[in-house]
């Protein structure tokens, strides 16, 4: 993980300690509408769909997009609204701020061994969704599906995504914890730059996400009649960290 990822883990464990000793039952929030900001972090690896680059002499490298591994890792501030509809059925929508970059390690030609494909990952995201639930006792089942379109800063181009998360959990007297598997599919096009004895050199690729599936571990409590904390790790071949807090009306 990265330093920024493993500051978050420290961070949600420290916060989760403090936690256990002033938290009520995980289900007695009743409002039904809420709105909350969360922080994020992932990393994850893309398999190229394309690419090509604004220097000639570099064309050759198109042919071996197969052999070039691509990778991101980036932070995420969310604002997000939802309500719901009933018992059973939650909808939501989020805007969210990306920072961040991505890297293409790409091979070398006879006679020329390039550095790393640079590329800015800031900008932002539109996502909606909806999570329906089915509650026996204190125990419960979930689905979340979420559809997210996301526009670069420097490119004039919306890149989407999709993902559908079943979820087991159970209510605690400390909080409601649960564990989902996560699918995702994603794909984009993204400007990225890279240093050459003629120059600084543009290439465009094209990615789509290497792996489909992750774990989601996650916890959350009430923190007053009207505010809710939760957070979540994502784990497999995607990684990253959640925190939120949730103000219900």
């Amino acid at each position: 993980m990265t330093k920024h990822t493993c500051c978050a883990v420290s961070s949600a464990c420290l916060l989760l300690c403090s936690l256990h000793a002033h938290s009520q039952t995980a289900d007695t929030l009743a409002k039904q509408s809420g709105v909350s900001l969360s922080i994020e972090t992932q990393q994850q690896d893309y398999d190229l769909t394309s690419l090509s680059f604004d220097q000639p002499a570099l064309a050759p490298l198109a042919t071996m997009k197969a052999r070039i591994n691509a990778s991101s890792d980036i932070k995420a501030t969310n604002i997000k609204l939802n309500h719901w509809v009933n018992p059973h059925i939650n909808l939501f929508g989020v805007i969210g701020k990306i920072t961040g970059e991505g890297t293409a390690t790409l091979p070398a030609l006879p006679g020329l061994s390039l550095p790393d494909v640079r590329i800015n990952a800031d900008g932002t995201t539109y996502s909606m969704g909806a999570t329906a639930v089915a509650k026996r006792g204190k125990h419960f089942g979930a689905a979340t599906y979420v559809y997210t379109a996301y526009q670069p800063d420097n490119m004039n181009t919306t890149n989407d995504s999709w993902s559908l998360t079943p979820t087991v959990g159970t209510i605690t007297p400390i909080g409601i914890f649960s564990l989902g598997l996560r699918y995702q599919q994603s794909k984009g096009n993204y400007i990225g730059t890279t240093t050459t004895p003629l120059g600084e050199v543009n290439a465009n690729i094209g990615v789509k996400n290497k792996d489909h599936n992750s774990w989601i571990i996650d916890y959350r409590t009430p923190l007053t009649d009207s505010l809710l904390f939760s957070t979540s790790a994502e784990l497999g071949n995607r990684q990253g960290v959640r925190l939120e807090l949730n103000q219900r009306f």
